[in-house]
C-alpha cells in the first residue's frame, strides 16, 4: 500500500511479540483524557494476526481482515503486537488516534494518522458534564424524535414500526463503531408546506417549525417530493451535532438497504462524519442503487477509517457533555479535528463538505464566543453543510 499524505511510519524494535518487555515507537499522550477511542484498521489485501494487551490485562489474539476498521475503546494503556515478513513489531498505542496496518516500500509496519500533538487545553467556556459520566466501553443513547408530514398515507402503528426499524438498523454500526446507539423515544407528525420545492428550504421549514425535545435530535421523513431520476438530494443536515435531521421517504422506490445506509449517513454528519472517497464507506456522498452480492460495487455496511475516527472523536465529547456543542470542544481536539477536515478536502477536492465543515471549527477556534448548541444555519450559501445523493435510473412513478 502506498501511504496517503497525513500519514508517518512509527519505527519499531525487534524484540519479538512479547508483550512484558520494554516497548519501543509512540508515547500515550500527556494529560489525555480518559474518554478514549483508538481506531486500527488493516490495509494490507490479507488477514493479519494482532495481539492486544490493555492495561493489566492478559494479552488477547485475534485476526483483522483486510480493510477492516477496528475500534478499541479503553481508558487504560493499550499494546499492539504483530508479526509480517518474518519480523515482530510491539507499539505503544496513542489514545484518539487512527493506525493503519499497511505496505510501505516492500516492508509491512504500523502508519499513525491524526494524532494529537499537544496536551488538551480547557475550552473558553466549561462544558456542563454528564452526570455520572458515561464511560468509553458503555453504551451511549443518544434519544431520537421520529416524524412524517401529511403526505404519509400508513396508519401510525405501521410508519412508526418501519421507522423505528430503520433507526435501529442504522444505529448498530455505530455501536459497533463508537459504542453509540440512537434510540427512538417519540414519534409525531409534522405539517410540511406542499409549495415548496427546494430540499433546501424545505429542511429550513423543518428546523424551523419542529422541536426535537424530549429527544435530541428530530428525524423528520418526508413524502412531500416526486420520484425523479438522475442525482437527487435525499438527506439534509445543518452541520455536527445539529439537532434537525432531513430525509426524503421514498419507501417505494428504495431497498431496506438504501434506506438505512441513507439514514446511517447523516446520522455520521451528526457525529462529525465527512464524505469519504472510499467506495466503500457509507460516507461516500452517492449512494448506489441495488446490487447483489455478487455485483461490482457491494460493499459491507461500515464507515471508513478517518471517518470512523471523527465519529469516535465527537462521541468522546458527547460522553462528556450533557448539551454538547463544538464550541464547547476543547482547543486542542478541534485543532486535531480541523486538521482531519483538512486531510479530507485534500483527498476529495471534487467535493465541498470537509472544506465547508475545516471553515466551521477553523471559525471556533479563531473566533470564540458564546457556545450554541448547533451550527449556525448561515454556515454556508447552501444552508446545508452535506447532503447524501442518491443516483437512480428507476422509472418515475406516474
Amino acid at each position: 500500500m502506498r501511504t496517503p499524505t497525513g500519514f508517518r511510519p512509527i519505527f519499531t524494535s525487534h524484540l519479538g511479540l512479547r508483550l512484558s518487555a520494554t516497548v519501543l515507537g509512540v508515547g500515550l499522550l500527556a494529560g489525555s483524557p480518559v474518554f478514549a477511542a483508538t481506531v486500527l484498521t488493516n490495509q494490507l489485501d490479507k488477514k493479519i494476526g494482532i495481539t492486544l494487551k490493555i492495561g493489566e490485562g492478559d494479552p488477547v489474539e485475534r485476526e483483522l481482515d483486510p480493510q477492516e476498521v477496528f475500534p478499541i475503546h479503553e481508558e487504560e494503556e493499550i499494546i499492539l503486537g504483530f508479526t509480517a515478513g518474518g519480523r515482530s513489531q510491539v507499539h505503544r498505542l496513542k489514545n484518539h488516534t487512527l493506525y493503519y496496518i499497511a505496505e510501505h516500500d516492500e516492508q509491512v509496519g504500523l502508519f499513525v494518522f491524526a494524532a494529537p500533538e499537544e496536551e488538551e487545553v480547557p475550552a473558553p467556556w466549561p462544558a456542563t458534564p454528564v452526570e455520572p459520566p458515561v464511560r468509553p466501553g458503555e453504551m451511549l443513547t443518544i434519544p431520537v424524535k421520529i416524524l412524517v408530514d401529511q403526505k404519509q398515507n400508513a396508519r401510525e402503528e405501521r410508519w412508526r414500526r418501519d421507522l423505528e426499524r430503520c433507526v435501529e438498523a442504522a444505529s448498530r454500526i455505530f455501536e459497533k463503531t463508537a459504542r453509540v446507539e440512537f434510540k427512538v423515544v417519540a414519534a409525531e407528525r409534522w405539517h410540511s408546506q406542499s409549495d415548496v420545492t427546494d430540499f433546501a428550504k424545505a429542511s429550513e421549514e423543518f428546523r424551523r417549525k419542529v422541536k426535537p425535545d424530549p429527544a435530541r435530535i428530530a428525524i423528520g421523513f418526508t413524502s412531500q417530493y416526486h420520484h425523479a431520476r438522475g442525482r437527487v438530494h435525499f438527506g439534509s443536515i445543518a452541520g455536527p451535532l445539529s439537532r434537525h435531521i432531513l430525509i426524503r421517504d421514498w419507501t417505494n422506490h428504495m431497498t431496506q438497504r438504501e434506506r438505512y445506509e441513507l439514514l446511517a449517513h447523516e446520522l455520521g454528519h451528526y457525529l462529525g462524519a465527512t464524505h469519504s472517497v472510499d467506495p466503500h464507506s457509507i460516507m461516500r456522498p452517492v449512494i448506489m442503487g441495488n446490487l447483489p452480492p455478487n455485483s461490482v460495487g457491494f460493499h459491507p455496511f461500515r464507515f471508513d477509517p478517518v471517518n470512523a475516527l471523527l465519529i469516535n472523536l465527537y462521541a468522546s465529547e458527547l460522553r462528556q457533555q450533557k448539551r454538547p456543542s463544538v464550541w464547547r470542544f476543547s482547543v486542542a481536539r478541534k485543532k486535531q479535528i480541523r486538521d482531519i477536515y483538512a486531510h479530507m478536502e485534500e483527498c476529495f477536492p471534487g467535493d465541498d463538505a470537509a472544506g465547508r465543515l475545516k471553515e466551521y471549527i477553523a471559525q471556533s477556534i479563531s473566533k470564540p464566543r458564546t457556545p450554541r448548541p448547533e451550527p449556525p444555519e448561515a454556515l454556508s450559501e447552501k444552508n446545508d453543510v452535506s447532503e447524501a445523493e442518491a443516483s437512480s435510473s428507476r422509472p418515475s412513478p406516474e
